[in-house]
């Protein structure tokens, strides 16, 4: 029981001491099985949570064990072992949860395909519905607005496909400012509806040699983590500057 810190046999000789460091959640399964086995001699093994006391640590315990009784039957005890699991089980628990992500990640990449034919489909009609009627027909301004929705629908989900391409890296010259702008409509999809986005651009043409799919995740990514670490209304801010060679990029860091 030294792993627990705890005395051996201060726990033998009081149970409770024992029953307070398995997990609020897990010792009602604990108690409801130990009940359950009680007039069994055969071997049981439970699985549970228990809670370090100095540390407030959770780890996985096996709990292997066998019921000692008297010849008339009457429980003495449990002999038995508390197996760590934790590294395994959080290892399959890593496991399972990347195998569903990149289930999900597949079943992803179909629905954006199909919603992105979709969309074509509907700017299609949109645009030629919109060709045949006089501009001041009534449903002229409801018609031109569905086909401006389903255009920016279209290029959202160009820009989802393109993030999720497998390629290996394609460097190329572009203009840092034009894939920052070609990304903010993504971005602000992610963001917090409180959260306010600030972007600071130079106007110039800055030609960077660059993975652009990669450069679009990398931005993507740190959008995802200002978010996370800001709280309600708060901003995110992207700026673009040109800096001479040595010249401090951020002085106030």
């Amino acid at each position: 029981m030294e792993k627990f810190s705890l005395e051996p046999q201060l726990v033998t000789k009081n149970g409770n001491q024992f029953l307070r460091l398995i997990y609020d959640k897990d010792r009602d399964y604990f108690l409801k099985e130990i009940e359950n086995q009680t007039h069994t001699d055969n071997t049981i093994s439970l699985s549970y949570r228990i809670r370090r006391p100095e540390e407030g640590k959770i780890i996985y315990i096996t709990d292997v064990r066998t019921a000692h009784r008297s010849r008339s039957g009457l429980l003495f005890g449990y002999e038995g072992v508390l197996l760590d699991n934790s590294r395994q089980l959080i290892a399959e628990n890593r496991l399972t949860s990347t195998a569903w992500k990149e289930t999900l990640a597949n079943i992803t990449s179909g629905l954006v395909h199909d919603f992105s034919n979709i969309m074509s489909g509907i700017y299609s009609l949109s645009e030629l519905y919109h060709s045949l009627i006089n501009e001041k027909h009534p449903w002229a301004h409801g018609i031109n607005q569905i086909k401006k929705n389903s255009m920016e629908a279209q290029n959202l989900v160009r820009r989802i496909i393109d993030l999720n391409r497998d390629l290996n890296s394609q460097r190329n010259i572009h203009n840092i400012e034009d894939l920052i702008r070609d990304q903010l409509d993504l971005i602000q999809v992610v963001i917090s509806k409180n959260t306010h986005l600030r972007t600071e651009f130079t106007g110039e043409e800055l030609p960077v040699y660059i993975d652009e799919v990669s450069f679009r995740q990398v931005l993507l990514n740190l959008t995802l983590n200002a978010r996370d670490a800001l709280e309600n209304n708060g901003e995110i801010a992207i700026a673009v500057k040109k800096v001479k060679e040595g010249e401090t990029v951020l002085k106030h860091l």
